[in-house]
């Protein structure tokens, strides 16, 4: 609820707006000022993707925390979320659009879609502008016929440019004028793709098959995970210079692993899931971890990934049976459980603000 003041003498007005500005950095700007954000894909074809928001202080937490119409759930499927500039930015990959809200009460602003967005899968907000990551379309195979990175003025909805990729175009990673693009394609593609937002052009860096996250460790250079295929060792953690984004290293994986790579939070370790299990990675490692560094025998399908970079804490989303409410399962930095967190469908995301 909402409380309006609706008159009051000047002076008083005057002194609550001069505290205001005063304090502001300082003062609360709603409801969801800060803790862990967990997106919810919902079950496929329902349309029942939520969001939800975890207190760090009450350790409690609140369900369904945005509403694209009221009573109502947030979309299908719910992709992943971005914050940028006091907004958020939420992707329905099977509703084709992007719901943009307020960051810190999550009222809705405005909504985003044209014929354009097919299959949209990641956004980063910069300058006005949004950046979206497109799968596009599935032809009669279900394969992906044509992916891509669109350009879209935020104000107005409108697409200014499309810059091509190879399919299957996942997580985006934004340094300085350069927006990396990670093309997994189902292990199908096996490039990164860099755009120069200045001239528009489109360079390619070939990785292992199936590259879909990324990390930017200590030194600021830039780790991207490769899930792979069902072939041995095509699966790898690679490494892409920070300057030239050229393949500087790359560390096979025995297995196909999961699709987010999480880093520490001092960014000198990295993680990352591969049959049920989470594994640690040093910075400085040239071969993969023999051992596991979590295991949980009550995990029932691994499904997301995140390092929460305030705490440290790792949490680990656990799908269920992809039609109940899930699961997050929090370890400290180092492995040991803390707690259980009751999520949505298909905790798919974490974000931490």
């Amino acid at each position: 609820m909402q409380i309006r003041l609706k008159s009051i003498v000047p002076i008083l007005l005057l002194a609550i707006i001069l505290f205001s500005c005063s304090d502001d950095d300082n003062r609360p700007k709603g409801l969801y000022d800060e803790g862990v954000f967990i997106v919810n894909e919902g079950q496929f074809g329902q349309a029942n993707g939520t969001l939800s928001f975890y207190n760090r202080a009450t350790e409690t937490v609140t369900s369904n925390i945005f509403q694209a119409a009221p009573l109502n759930f947030a979309g299908a499927v719910f992709q992943s979320l971005h914050f940028a500039n006091d907004k958020a930015y939420m992707v329905m990959n099977a509703g084709n659009k992007i719901e943009i809200a307020n960051a810190f009460n999550f009222e809705s602003i405005k909504t985003i879609s044209n014929e354009e967005l097919i299959n949209p899968r990641f956004v980063i907000a910069n300058n006005g502008k949004l950046y979206v990551s497109v799968w596009g379309s599935f032809d009669e195979n279900f394969s992906l016929v044509d992916s891509y990175v669109l350009e879209i003025d935020e104000a107005t909805g409108i697409v200014l440019r499309e810059f091509d990729t190879d399919e299957g175009t996942e997580e985006l990673l934004l340094v300085g004028n350069k927006l990396l693009a990670a093309n997994y394609n189902f292990g199908g593609s096996n490039t990164v793709s860099v755009i120069d937002l200045v001239t528009g052009s489109v360079n390619h860096v070939s990785v292992n098959a199936g590259p879909t996250s990324f990390a930017v460790d200590a030194n600021d250079n830039i780790w991207v995970l490769c899930s792979g295929t069902n072939e041995a060792n095509s699966a790898a953690l690679v490494r892409l210079n920070k300057n030239s984004f050229e393949l500087e290293k790359t560390i096979s994986l025995s297995e196909s692993t999961g699709q987010d790579l999480a880093i520490s939070l001092d960014k000198s370790n990295l993680f990352f899931m591969a049959d049920g299990k989470v594994y640690q990675l040093s910075i400085n490692a040239n071969n993969a971890p023999e051992n596991s560094f979590i295991e949980n025998e009550d995990l029932a399908v691994a499904y997301a990934l995140g390092v929460d970079p305030s705490t440290g804490n790792i949490w680990i989303g656990d799908a269920f049976n992809f039609t109940s409410d899930g699961k997050a399962f929090v370890y400290n930095a180092q492995g040991e459980f803390l707690k259980e967190v009751n999520t949505g469908i298909n905790p798919t995301a974490f974000v931490f603000k």
